[in-house]
């Protein structure tokens, strides 16, 4: 999300920080389906992987039966209150921020 290039501001890794910790988190475990692998197995040299259907890990949580329901109702409730383009906005408003706040010298603006 933020390149390779080093970030030598160290107010930026508190932003940073909170931007992994709050949004794109919640991005990524409400909104974003991921594929879980169900089995492998070694046929001669090849191996053939079978995966489970994609879910979000919010979906994966709900759906997994010794959880209470004490416990889901939490991740449920913020659940229902996302909007995954509000929160992508957000994300590219905090990611204009932070870029704003770096340092830029000659050899970032030939790359860029």
């Amino acid at each position: 999300m933020f390149g390779y290039k080093r970030f030598k501001n160290p107010e930026l890794t508190q932003l940073m920080n909170a931007l992994y910790a709050k949004e794109w988190t919640q991005l990524q475990n409400h909104s974003c389906q991921t594929l879980k692998l169900k089995q492998k197995e070694r046929i001669g040299a090849r191996y053939r992987k079978r995966y489970h259907t994609p879910q979000t890990p919010y979906q994966r949580v709900m759906d997994y039966e010794s959880i209470t329901n004490e416990t889901k109702s939490k991740p449920q409730t913020l659940h229902e209150t996302l909007n995954p383009f509000d929160l992508k906005q957000q994300i590219n408003a905090k990611l204009r921020h932070i870029f704003s706040m770096r340092k830029v010298t000659s050899v970032v603006r030939q790359q860029s």
